[in-house]
């Protein structure tokens, strides 16, 4: 039962993985480092603030807890499924970026000025 519930979980993870903005990707990242099985202030994570970290959350890719009990401070940290997805991060296949092409010139050559003696 739990090989499949993992499994499940595996499959899901690649789903959102490949359904991510980059700004999220990058947020995703900077909380799993940053929080690595415990709660975390944002203070603590430079790069990264309150609506994105809500933002992941929606998705179900971090939680909001007590960073610290004494003085009350709310962190936050990666889910199972936030973890499932950052490992799954570097699986996807990466999106095709456009072809630049070139313009054709819109400013006509001159004749030289000068002629070469034969």
């Amino acid at each position: 039962m739990a090989d499949q519930e993992k499994e499940r979980l595996t499959r899901q993870a690649a789903i959102i993985a490949q359904s991510l903005e980059p700004h999220e990707v990058k947020a995703l990242r900077i909380l799993f480092k940053a929080s690595i099985g415990s709660f975390e202030k944002l203070s603590g994570m430079p790069g990264i603030r309150e609506p994105m970290v809500d933002r992941l959350a929606e998705l179900g890719l971090a939680e909001k807890g007590t960073a610290n009990t004494y003085t009350g401070a709310i962190g936050y940290r990666t889910t199972a499924l936030g973890t499932a997805v950052f490992s799954a991060l570097d699986k996807r296949p990466r999106k095709p970026s456009p072809k630049i092409n070139a313009l054709p010139s819109r400013i006509a050559t001159l004749p030289p000025r000068l002629k070469t003696l034969k």
